[in-house]
């Protein structure tokens, strides 16, 4: 369960006592089909350890296990406070959001406090793995044909850059912000000097191998494959080339990522 990015608003008035937490979370490996009930017990179990007079006021849950709503209150420090916490889940994606302020202001703030809760948009699952938004139109634009640098030919949005490497061993194509990019590179470590040790797979690749080849990108996790045919790359090995889903973090910022690598 990846959960390392989350937004938090605080009322600084009262430092932070009053809070909006929304922390979306990827779910991979044994994670992958977990229910909401089960999300809230193990992170709310966290805070059952972490404060004081925990005490569980109300939950109610769908009854697809996709939602659960959790009220409780507790201390935090010398403040008595009371908070609501929602997890929703559809799988490989969910999403948990709570905010919390002193008990005896709960009321007063409540519908403030959820109405910035709702205000939050999320991507689908379809806008995350296909790049479209609800409506099905692309969020990169319409695509020109270019011939780039050694008669490369690629099709980009047309605010993107290419940068083309000698000898055709890749290129890297990417927005101005480098938000989002994509990326092929040939014949990595394909000399004596830098070859890889034999029985390296491409999941292996992947976790130990390329966060030192990319400096930039750490805590790198294989989340699921990916259902497409990579037939055409494998030269017969089915085991050869494998596309696969991934989280990592990339100068720091958290980030999803689909890629298809092929090692011999």
């Amino acid at each position: 369960m990846y959960t390392r990015d989350a937004i938090v608003v605080q009322d600084p008035a009262d430092r932070g006592v009053t809070n909006v937490r929304i922390q979306p979370l990827f779910l991979s490996g044994i994670y992958r089909h977990i229910t909401a009930e089960e999300i809230a017990n193990y992170l709310l179990g966290q805070a059952v350890a972490y404060y004081r007079d925990f005490d569980l006021v109300s939950a109610r849950e769908t009854t697809d296990g996709s939602m659960i709503e959790i009220v409780a209150s507790f201390s935090e420090g010398d403040v008595k406070k009371k908070g609501v916490y929602t997890v929703f889940v559809r799988s490989p994606y969910a999403l948990l959001t709570s905010y919390e302020t002193s008990a005896d202001r709960f009321s007063q703030r409540e519908d403030l406090l959820r109405a910035i809760v709702s205000s939050f948009t999320p991507m689908t699952p379809a806008d995350m793995t296909s790049g479209t938004t609800a409506s099905g139109r692309s969020t990169l634009g319409p695509l020109r044909d270019t011939v780039q640098a050694g008669k490369v030919h690629i099709r980009i949005p047309s605010s993107w850059s290419v940068q083309v490497f000698p000898g055709c061993t890749g290129l890297i194509a990417s927005e101005a912000d480098n938000t989002r990019g994509v990326i092929f590179l040939h014949a990595i470590h394909s000399d004596l000097q830098t070859g890889l040790p034999p029985g390296v797979t491409p999941e292996l690749y992947l976790t130990t191998y390329l966060p030192r080849d990319f400096t930039t990108v750490t805590y790198m996790q294989f989340l699921h494959y990916e259902n497409v045919d990579v037939s055409f790359l494998s030269g017969g090995d089915p085991s050869a080339v494998k596309a696969m889903r991934c989280s990592f973090e990339n100068q720091g910022i958290p980030s999803i990522g689909s890629f298809t690598i092929g090692t011999r």
